[in-house]
């Protein structure tokens, strides 16, 4: 996909119902539509947002008189929750156009990518490797317009998948997305590619994304990741499993993990699941330590994936469990 500016005369299509319903949106902008926006007159909206239909949008939305004779038989059906992200418009059984300012005022001008640059390190070739980079909208108060983004490489890079939509899309104030980068090398050598993103943010984004393939011999042995948790409120040892933990800091530690034949060359550690209410996540760490702060009672779940010097993964990622008390007072 090549990334071009959006402009006033861009169209996007979507079919909907078999091709019954279309929603076309044109120079796509960010529709603030929700419950919470509900409005009477125009006075109830803010930040010149219009009236429409009882809620408060950032721009115009009408009826397509063109698709109306055709769609007349699917008035009655509904089209379901097309808006990803924490944004609900409700159901509708007519077909609708978002039409767009020139201007993109009342969107948010916030986004952050994170990890930026994006490093696969080394992988062996015809290896597939999938990494992340989050799109964040760093605005409070306002969504966040994705219109369109692109992979510009000189590799075997490519963009496999996404966890909101395909462009455009909406972020509501203060959520995440992410965009999964594929590294597959056909070839030894570098591999190098720029995501680009077009935003409601200020000017276009750019996220570097770059590797080292390597052909690996036959007889290398895959490494062995070891992982263990620390939690200095305690002053109880390191351990793989942390049982009635405090909420509070925990420091990782993966050094020792082996590679019998070789050296580690990259450490990877993963939160794969905490519990209801927490907001926890790992700080960002290119060694074989990370820290991580518990912040709600429950189980957190961690992998480390260490790699040896040709980019070979570990047999078996390392666990870490940690479990955190509601109340460690009354805890044996």
């Amino acid at each position: 996909m090549t990334i071009r500016t959006p402009e006033t005369s861009r169209m996007f299509a979507t079919a909907l119902l078999s091709g019954a319903m279309v929603f076309a949106i044109q120079s796509v902008g960010c529709v603030d539509i929700g419950g919470p926006t509900g409005c009477q007159t125009q006075e109830d909206c803010r930040d010149g947002r219009l009236c429409i239909e009882n809620q408060c949008v950032t721009f115009e939305i009408y009826d397509d008189p063109e698709n109306n004779a055709s769609n007349n038989s699917a008035n009655n059906q509904t089209t379901g929750n097309t808006t990803p992200i924490n944004t609900t418009p409700g159901n509708r059984t007519t077909p609708i156009q978002v039409l767009c300012e020139d201007t993109r005022q009342g969107c948010s001008d916030c986004m952050e990518l994170s990890p930026e640059p994006l490093d696969f390190g080394l992988v062996p070739v015809g290896e597939r490797r999938v990494e992340q980079i989050n799109i964040r909208n760093c605005d409070d108060e306002r969504s966040l317009g994705v219109y369109d983004f692109g992979l510009e490489v000189e590799g075997d890079f490519e963009i496999s998948a996404w966890s909101v939509s395909e462009p455009p899309f909406q972020l509501a104030p203060g959520d995440e997305a992410f965009i999964n980068i594929t590294l597959e090398p056909t070839y030894e050598g570098d591999h190098y590619g720029v995501l680009a993103i077009e935003s409601s943010a200020t000017g276009e984004a750019f996220a570097e994304v770059f590797g080292l393939a390597l052909s690996v011999p036959d007889d290398n042995v895959c490494p062995t990741a070891r992982a263990t948790a620390f939690a200095p409120e305690t002053g109880r040892p390191p351990e793989k499993t942390l049982d009635n933990v405090p909420p509070g800091l925990i420091l990782l530690d993966g050094s020792q993990s082996t590679d019998r034949d070789g050296a580690i060359s990259r450490w990877q550690w993963g939160l794969e699941r905490r519990p209801d209410g927490s907001s926890a996540s790992l700080e960002f760490s290119e060694g074989p330590e990370a820290e991580i702060f518990v912040d709600a009672p429950g189980r957190y779940e961690l992998l480390l994936r260490v790699y040896d010097d040709f980019g070979v993964e570990s047999c078996e990622p390392a666990q870490v469990f940690i479990n955190v008390c509601d109340d460690c007072e009354k805890e044996p």
